[in-house]
């Protein structure tokens, strides 16, 4: 998800869903949430709102914590926005509940979180330990093609002004991103 503020934009818009991936992903997140009505939640974003001419914004990359994904830190994400950050929220596969995959693939509860439970604590420090450098290429990957000069974002984000951040898991090795 990548959100920017332009507030004026949202006049007579319709609000972008709170989980856009919800029809590949309703089975898996019913059975982490089952309580939680994901199709009932709202957000403040439009999808392509039109970036404010005439002005370059700071990027924020930034990570969930570990069996979370993007969507749990809509509300944060969405207030850096409207202080004029571009944020780019990642989900990173294997350490979200599930993701959908633009080709239609993706990864399920029980390939990640499922697949974690079965594992000895020494295994899953291991695991970690992967999964935060992995979540720092990731971060440095996404930050790199979104600054690109021949992006679809390189006119609104300054390449001098970019961030990490993340909760937890997501946050660990942020210094490490490159």
């Amino acid at each position: 998800s990548i959100m920017h503020g332009n507030r004026d934009f949202l006049i007579g818009k319709r609000l972008a869903a709170y989980v856009p991936e919800l029809s590949d992903l309703k089975a898996d997140l019913a059975e982490a949430y089952p309580d939680i009505r994901f199709d009932t939640l709202t957000t403040h974003a439009v999808w392509d709102a039109v970036p404010m001419a005439g002005r370059r914004f700071p990027l924020i990359v930034f990570s969930h914590g570990m069996n979370t994904m993007r969507v749990f830190y809509t509300t944060l994400v969405q207030d850096l926005a409207s202080d004029g950050f571009v944020v780019a929220a990642v989900d990173h596969p294997f350490w979200t509940i599930a993701s959908a995959f633009p080709n239609g693939g993706g990864q399920r509860l029980a390939d990640g979180m499922a697949v974690r439970d079965q594992l000895t604590s020494e295994q899953i420090d291991g695991f970690m330990e992967d999964g935060i450098r992995a979540m720092a290429v990731d971060q440095g990957f996404v930050a790199t093609r979104l600054a690109a000069a021949d992006g679809r974002f390189s006119t609104i984000i300054d390449p001098a002004r970019i961030g990490v951040m993340g909760h937890s898991m997501g946050g660990i090795d942020r210094k490490s991103v490159v």
